[in-house]
């Protein structure tokens, strides 16, 4: 696929049937039929051709194609398009591949990033409203590499260093990056704990005791959800202002994306009878605290990007 300019795929035609009854921490989802919010994985393997696997709360899973074979995807926080890194280039070396490229569905097309290609991308977030990037990676430039955080903006291509990192290792980097509602904080993995960035003053601070391995901002602003080191992982609701304030929701193997409407997070279960590093997905409604598993996804998912997709543009 060639990186410049925009390219129109046909229509996917997606129907979404069937009902289901809802128990405690049942193996049915939620009542409420159709929910207009699905959770989605995406999985690279080099075995066969890349697709999106929407797992709708009622009905039967899909699987939507994508137009080419994406590295790292970020979802975008309406569910209505996807960010992934450029094709993969078998000739070229992982630390080469440069840019971004933007997935919209119904119909589906694929659009070169503004300024992205500047960039090795470690970790993407998208702001809100969608005009703006933030990206952990390397800025090639003309006097050597860059390293570190940096904010896109989407309207003209332009970019500003937020955080400077002294060597461009992966491992040091700030990686699973998410984005506060107003796009001035972001969270962040960094040296193996998860830490608050202020995106405006270009300071940090780290989240815990405990310490924590990864969260995400709901949505409406109100709370950080976020997974400690333990196994299984404890989740834990921390509200953004303060931080010392916090309520838990029990343990999980993974996960933790919320519903654009900020209604659910989506969480991963590893079940009886899936086989090795497998998991199955489960929602938890965050005004209950109930859990419902999604029965078409059991044993479906094993790593990669995982989010919500509006159903609406996805068909």
């Amino acid at each position: 696929m060639k990186r410049a300019g925009v390219v129109l795929f046909s229509s996917l035609a997606l129907s979404f049937c069937g009902t289901s009854v809802q128990s405690a921490d049942s193996e049915r989802g939620p009542k409420e039929a159709p929910y207009r919010y699905s959770p989605a994985n995406f999985f690279h393997s080099p075995l066969r051709p890349s697709v999106l696997a929407v797992f709708p709360l009622v009905g039967k899973a899909v699987k939507v194609p994508l137009p080419f074979d994406p590295g790292y995807v970020a979802f975008s926080p309406d569910g209505k398009s996807l960010y992934a890194t450029a094709a993969l280039d078998p000739t070229k070396p992982s630390d080469a591949r440069t840019g971004l490229l933007k997935i919209e569905f119904n119909p589906t097309r694929v659009s070169n990033v503004p300024g992205s290609l500047e960039f090795v991308i470690f970790s993407v977030a998208v702001s809100g409203r969608e005009d703006k990037l933030v990206i952990s990676g390397r800025r090639l430039e003309n006097g050597g590499p860059s390293c570190g955080v940096f904010e896109l903006n989407l309207s003209d291509g332009d970019a500003r260093q937020i955080f400077r990192s002294q060597d461009c290792d992966y491992l040091s980097a700030w990686n699973d990056l998410n984005l506060s509602p107003d796009g001035e904080r972001a969270l962040a993995l960094h040296n193996r704990r998860l830490e608050l960035l202020d995106l405006v003053t270009g300071t940090s601070r780290p989240i815990g005791p405990p310490e924590f391995r990864t969260g995400a901002w709901a949505p409406n602003g109100k709370w950080i959800a976020a997974l400690d080191n333990s196994r299984p992982s404890q989740l834990f609701l921390i509200d953004p202002n303060n931080l010392s304030l916090r309520r838990r929701l029990g343990g999980t193997d993974g996960g933790v994306h919320w519903s654009p409407d900020s209604r659910y997070l989506l969480l991963f279960r590893n079940q009886l009878l899936c086989w090795f590093y497998s998991y199955t997905i489960e929602t938890l409604e965050i005004s209950t605290g109930k859990r419902s598993v999604i029965p078409n996804s059991r044993c479906s998912i094993q790593g990669g990007a995982s989010g919500w997709v509006d159903r609406a543009n996805v068909r």
